[in-house]
């Protein structure tokens, strides 16, 4: 009786996960040169840009005051939504934390800090890779029209590949929690275990051609179309 009480009277609970996330590593802190380029990309692959969640990485830049608060207003703008930030010293942390997103270390202090940790579950993904490798099948003639983009090795976790324009080659697994895009067809020369899009000018749309030489791959992948 107790224990239907106690499940009634919660309101919720806290669960870990892994989303795929995109990632804006900027070059440059000027609001303006970031408008520029991203509404030249908005103008090519619309789809790439419908509200899409993403973490402001600023590891590469010197800006211990950042105009981070007209960074994310340009973003917003052409439909990306920060989430947070990603690196920067401490003023920009606290920038973050006042405009409500949140702030993840740098990437490498983060990759030193789960070393340990993270060891076993990096050595099977480096198995994984070479078996993946392994069992890739060579290119068949013609899959790759002008246009198009091949990409060797191992999509990993929060990492993103695209080709905008043309079909997209992948010769290796691609891990749970990244994400391949194309405005041609996706061929998948291995493990298919993240998200897979096709992306039109218009919209995006599920993927309708995934080739891969790997059976049974796609129980663990994801199909997506908005």
């Amino acid at each position: 009786m107790s224990l239907n009480v106690d499940r009634e009277g919660t309101a919720f609970s806290f669960k870990g996960g892994m989303l795929p996330m995109t990632v804006m590593e900027l070059t440059s802190a000027d609001p303006e040169r970031i408008r520029e380029q991203l509404a030249g990309k908005l103008s090519q692959s619309p789809a790439f840009f419908q509200h899409t969640p993403v973490v402001v990485s600023v590891e590469k830049l010197n800006e211990p005051h950042l105009a981070l608060e007209r960074i994310c207003a340009v973003c917003r703008a052409h439909k990306l939504l920060p989430v947070a930030v990603r690196g920067g010293p401490d003023p920009v942390k606290q920038s973050a934390w006042a405009l409500g997103l949140g702030w993840f270390p740098p990437q490498e202090v983060r990759s030193r800090a789960l070393e340990s940790v993270a060891a076993p579950a990096l050595e099977k993904d480096v198995e994984d890779s070479r078996d993946s490798e392994e069992e890739a099948s060579p290119i068949p003639a013609g899959v790759a029209p002008v246009g198009s983009r091949i990409f060797r090795g191992t999509v990993r976790s929060g990492q993103q590949i695209s080709a905008p324009v043309g079909d997209l080659v992948i010769v290796g697994a691609v891990n749970a929690g990244s994400e391949v895009l194309a405005g041609g067809n996706v061929h998948v020369y291995g493990a298919l275990r993240g998200r897979a899009w096709r992306v039109s000018m218009a919209t995006a749309r599920l993927v309708s051609s995934v080739t891969s030489c790997m059976p049974n791959c796609f129980p663990g992948g994801e199909l997506q179309a908005s």
